[in-house]
């Protein structure tokens, strides 16, 4: 399988969308690609896109959802709200693609109880894939900054460890 992640890939300009997936489809069939996957955001897909996509030879569309909590989102400078990921999954269904939902435990607000409820809520969505990717703070992006600031705390390593670990025994249970 080839997977296109790394950034938003619906955001980039369509001709570039249209140049990698045509590589990639070059490669597909009896002893080549039999998968295809890109990584986006929820606010960056509509139906149009999902069904040019799927013509092209997408199978899955991993959504960077990160939480469902609209207030962890607005803090953390997303720009969508929970029940926006919510409808980019259902979109991603609807389209006839499998679903993968990215999340990223430990941004500003974020806390054990609404990290269960996204697990829960993730579960409800029933995702082909789940990727979870503990928050981490790079020096020179606006989460440095909250920090330094004194307005954020990231979570320790034990609690990202505990926190994805509980997870996977609820995705795998």
């Amino acid at each position: 399988g080839l997977g296109l992640f790394g950034g938003t890939f619906t955001g980039l300009p369509v001709a570039w969308q249209d140049r990698f997936l045509a590589a990639a489809a070059r490669f597909r069939g009896a002893g080549g690609l039999v998968h295809v996957r890109v990584s986006t955001r929820p606010d960056r897909i509509d139906m149009g896109m999902l069904a040019r996509l799927r013509g092209q030879g997408v199978d899955m569309v991993e959504l960077g959802v990160q939480t469902f909590d609209s207030g962890v989102l607005a803090r953390s400078g997303r720009g969508y709200t929970g029940d926006a990921a919510v409808r980019a999954c259902e979109m991603v269904r609807k389209a006839g693609m499998a679903l993968g939902i990215q999340l990223l435990p430990g941004l500003p607000g974020h806390d054990a109880a609404l990290w269960s409820e996204d697990v829960e809520r993730s579960l409800a969505l029933k995702p082909d894939t789940v990727r979870m990717y503990p928050c981490v703070v790079m020096a020179g992006t606006g989460l440095s900054a909250m920090f330094a600031g004194g307005e954020y705390v990231p979570w320790s390593l034990e609690e990202a460890v505990r926190a994805c670990g509980q997870a996977l025994l609820a995705f795998w249970g």
